[in-house]
């Protein structure tokens, strides 16, 4: 049996999902601020600080230091709207209800189906801000999936507290890469299948049995170094990188017993 491990944001969706959460105490609270903007920019700044001094990494051994670094960066946005309670006050029904705006990609409901009626079991792993927006998406396809990502922290009335969940954070590339250690050892007698489009997900994607990298994400267009990635085939085998979309990885799926 293969486990398969999925990135969301523009590996299942066509866009990025995050602006969607960010809109809603603006939607909610037209008074509020700072604006989004201000975060974004906080981050950014933070970022181009971090890349001006880190190494350019040329392995996976330097991409790990790499993405530990990045974790600072990231924390950076999180404590300033942690700080500035942007979330504060909203409910798990609002997140939910901003599901039925994501598109997914072509052949992505077809993958499903297929791993359902072939029992092979799927994980999303993502960087994403909440659990509840992913958990809609998946619903509204008909199936309901284990999801590791970032939590807001809620009440017991599912209100948010302006907090996110400190006991989850999977904010990095070296963050899904743990993850992905962790689930090896959970399911260490399964092949691990890794899919996803970005930066965040190349330690990931190289720590698994398998990785396939969306062809029209950001990672394919920019490799960090010198990688040998191949275009999958129904014949392709479970081990290394591939490049592919929903349609070929449906597929391979049906022409392999994994």
């Amino acid at each position: 049996m293969t486990l398969i491990v999925v990135d969301f944001d523009e590996t299942i969706t066509e866009h990025d999902t995050i602006s969607l959460i960010s809109q809603i105490p603006y939607t909610t609270d037209p008074t509020k601020t700072p604006p989004f903007e201000y975060f974004t920019n906080v981050y950014l700044q933070a970022l181009e600080k971090y890349r001006s001094v880190a190494n350019i990494p040329k392995s996976m051994a330097e991409e790990i230091e790499y993405q530990k670094g990045m974790k600072s960066v990231e924390m950076s946005s999180i404590n300033e709207l942690e700080r500035h309670q942007l979330f504060n006050g909203i409910t798990k029904q609002s997140l939910a209800e901003q599901a039925v705006k994501v598109k997914v990609k072509p052949g992505f409901s077809k993958f499903l189906s297929i791993c359902s009626s072939r029992q092979i079991p799927v994980k999303i792993l993502s960087v994403n801000w909440s659990s509840v927006l992913i958990r809609g998406v998946l619903a509204g396809l008909g199936y309901e999936l284990d999801v590791m990502v970032n939590e807001l922290q809620f009440d017991g009335h599912s209100v948010c507290t302006g907090h996110f969940d400190p006991t989850i954070s999977v904010r990095t590339g070296y963050d899904k890469y743990m993850a992905i250690e962790q689930l090896k050892r959970q399911y260490h007698n399964q092949k691990l299948i890794y899919i996803g489009d970005s930066r965040t997900d190349l330690l990931a994607l190289l720590a698994s049995d398998m990785g396939v990298i969306m062809e029209s994400g950001s990672l394919i267009q920019k490799l960090p170094w010198d990688i040998d990635v191949r275009q999958l085939s129904g014949g392709s085998d479970i081990h290394g990188l591939y490049t592919s979309n929903w349609y070929h990885i449906n597929e391979f799926l049906e022409l392999n017993t994994i």
